[in-house]
């Protein structure tokens, strides 16, 4: 079938979710009991919000993920048995077909320790858990855990008691122990006091911190729509039609002014399109929805489906369309001239180019769902439209730098398919999302890895033109630039062979599964 038509995008809008925030229905917090001058009670605290369930450290083979708790290795304290849990839940899982143990509300788990030294000492831990509620699961996520322990008091030497005598300095005694005693007691008001107060402060410092990092969410959208935006129109569907959109405002239009005004119009209009579109997305689904959809196992199985069509289309393989009829619509109204006419020119040009910049449409509102606000459309879109309206401005204002545009030509699909090739890397991310959920192991680290090399080795081999795709024109020779990406890319297929063997590979470390999601131990 060589042309899809407009229910693939509708597909995408309807299956798209934009987390409001990340889902983190436990809360962890951590203190210390002490059991004697040695050994302490490291006590690790889980809030579940309501509806959902954490799973106990014992969990049957083949079930969910259980709850579990390392400690760092340290010569100044040792570990004292196993990790000991509340009471929780024993019931039959329909789901996992087995009887399985889980909490609710609340789960307290304790480790106990001893001190080896005379001096305190900083334990450090990390307790990785799934949580899951009656529809889904959420992957499994992993919370750092610290515990101060403080120095053992030395043993004091035994006081002798001297023979009672007539002059006793009881009195004394016992004043010294009154007084020692309203010490300790003020002491432990200045700790509850103190503690309070870093509570409240740790509290306001991690909604400070919740704000930051949404706020880089959005630049972070912004600038990856704005840089897909830009990729857009390197395009053959878009790229072709700057010199020719620019050359019609200008000379149509009376004076100088009024084209760079009709182009910006026009640049403007583009932006009101594309935008409008995440307005849509936006209103259609609220918050709870979207994050219900953004960590559902069928969505992400849905969004792979649909990033797997959007690359085999720029790779060539089809085209993804929208009807004839709309564009000569569309078309016919952008004769009427004026405000509105320029508008419908611009609504043409997003018709026209759609098998373009369809995919990377749709792929920008994917990524909006698998994380960002509930705005992540809105400012998705208004990056990736501004640097598509940009150029048609700035053309206008300077039509002198149109002679250093590069001529139209096969360069052009080369852009194309390297997008192609990107997205059907993505794709995975969303198909090892559903994997990791599942616990099915079949999208394993090693495994994922090894797909991604695969593709990655397959477009440096076309960048270097050992391999040709149906739409691309004969290559004479590679051009430099050509020749820099591939050289980029093989670089990068390089990188990732060591985390094969266990490497952990930051520059990508937020998309394969975690380490110990592996094969290997």
């Amino acid at each position: 079938m060589k042309k899809l038509y407009l229910f693939l995008l509708l597909a995408t809008v309807s299956f798209t979710s934009v987390q409001s925030q990340i889902l983190e229905p436990v809360k962890w917090s951590t203190s210390v009991k002490k059991i004697s001058e040695t050994e302490y009670d490291l006590i690790s605290k889980a809030t579940i919000e309501d509806k959902w369930h954490l799973y106990s450290q014992v969990v049957p083979d083949n079930g969910p993920l259980p709850t579990n708790l390392t400690f760092e290795e340290n010569s100044a304290y040792k570990l004292v048995g196993k990790a000991k849990e509340s009471k929780g839940h024993t019931v039959h899982d329909p789901v996992f077909d087995m009887v399985i143990t889980f909490f609710e509300n609340t789960a307290t788990f304790s480790q106990r320790v001893k001190l080896t030294g005379d001096k305190g000492t900083t334990v450090k831990g990390e307790v990785e858990f799934m949580v899951c509620d009656d529809t889904r699961c959420l992957p499994p996520s992993y919370v750092d855990l610290v515990f101060e322990l403080p120095a053992p008091k030395k043993q004091t030497e035994t006081a002798v008691i001297p023979e009672k005598t007539e002059n006793t300095e009881t009195p004394e005694v016992t004043s010294e122990i009154i007084e020692e005693t309203m010490l300790v007691d003020s002491v432990k008001t200045e700790v509850v006091k103190d503690t309070v107060q870093a509570s409240s402060e740790k509290s306001l410092s991690v909604v400070e911190e919740n704000k930051d990092q949404e706020k880089k969410g959005l630049w972070t959208i912004f600038f990856l729509a704005f840089l897909s935006g830009f990729a857009a129109l390197l395009t053959p569907c878009v790229f072709p039609m700057i010199p020719m959109t620019v050359s019609f405002f200008t000379k149509q239009s009376k004076t100088r002014a009024a084209g760079i005004r009709n182009a910006i119009i026009y640049g403007v209009s583009i932006i009101i399109i594309y935008v409008f579109l995440g307005i849509l997305v936006s209103l259609i689904f609220g918050p709870q929805a979207l994050n219900a959809l953004s960590t559902n196992v069928w969505f992400n199985l849905i969004f792979f489906v649909l990033l797997i069509v959007f690359a085999f289309s720029f790779l060539g393989a089809f085209e993804i369309m929208l009807p004839n009829s709309w564009a000569n619509k569309v078309d016919s109204q952008a004769d009427r001239g004026g405000l509105i006419g320029i508008f419908f020119m611009a609504l043409a040009l997003a018709i026209v180019s759609f098998s373009c910049t369809g995919p990377i449409v749709g792929t920008l509102l994917v990524q909006a769902a698998a994380g960002g606000s509930q705005v992540g459309p809105i400012v998705g879109m208004l990056g990736f439209s501004l640097a598509i309206a940009l150029p048609f401005a700035l053309f206008a204002a300077f039509p002198g730098w149109m002679n250093s545009l590069p001529k139209s030509g096969g360069w052009l699909n080369t852009v194309k398919v390297v997008l192609g090739f990107l997205e059907l890397a993505l794709a995975f991310k969303f198909l090892s999302n559903a994997d990791l959920v599942l616990q099915l192991h079949w999208l394993e680290r090693e495994v994922f890895l090894a797909i991604w090399i695969a593709i990655f080795g397959a477009l440096a081999l076309y960048l270097f033109g050992k391999i040709q795709l149906p739409h691309d024109s004969p290559l004479t020779h590679i051009s430099v630039g050509r020749l820099s990406l591939g050289l980029l890319v093989l670089a990068f297929t390089v990188y990732m062979i060591p985390g094969l063997w266990g490497a952990p590979l930051n520059l990508i470390s937020a998309f394969p599964p975690p380490l110990d999601y592996a094969e290997s131990p």
